[in-house]
């Protein structure tokens, strides 16, 4: 589960993780920050609207609350940083500290359980990780830079245009 969870959440948060490096290394940090808090709040509110709009939560676990309270600390953590209107390398780094220490929180009870895993299913994640990375470091540099194109040629700006636009 700690590895699943950890990977799983790598994973599905690499486009945003890919097109953050691409928009930072250009020089859009408005762009990103606005990806960023655009997708969290789009994570938090519109699919967890759905969700329950197709079938109702009745008992929140105790997991999903002590979880719960890790992101409110940590989204207070991320607004603290941003009170200045700047993200720092140092606050950066608090921030990764941070998300080791939630994962560290969130898994230092867990009892390793093992599975087994299969030669093909190696060899098949050795062929397609690299093509699947390549990938998204391609889409990644498109998105960004249409997007950014798309913001100035509409004349909106980039923190906006992310927070609403591309986080969705």
């Amino acid at each position: 589960f700690l590895v699943g969870s950890i990977i799983l959440a790598v994973g599905t948060s690499l486009p945003e993780i890919i097109d953050s490096i691409v928009g930072a290394s250009l020089s859009m940090g408005d762009l990103v920050i606005g990806i960023l808090v655009g997708s969290n709040i789009s994570n938090l509110l519109l699919i967890l609207a759905i969700t329950v709009l197709i079938k109702p939560v009745h008992h929140i676990s105790k997991a999903v609350l002590k979880e719960s309270y890790l992101l409110l600390a940590m989204t207070l953590l991320f607004s603290v940083t941003c009170l200045d209107g700047q993200v720092s390398r140092l606050e950066g780094l608090v921030l990764l500290v941070a998300y080791a220490f939630y994962h560290w929180v969130l898994h230092r009870e867990e009892v390793h359980a093992g599975g087994m895993v299969y030669a093909r299913e190696i060899e098949a994640d050795i062929v397609l990780t690299p093509i699947a990375i390549f990938t998204i470091i391609l889409c990644g540099w498109l998105v960004i830079n249409t997007g950014a194109a798309i913001a100035s040629e509409l004349s909106i700006p980039l923190a906006f245009f992310g927070l609403i636009i591309m986080a969705l």
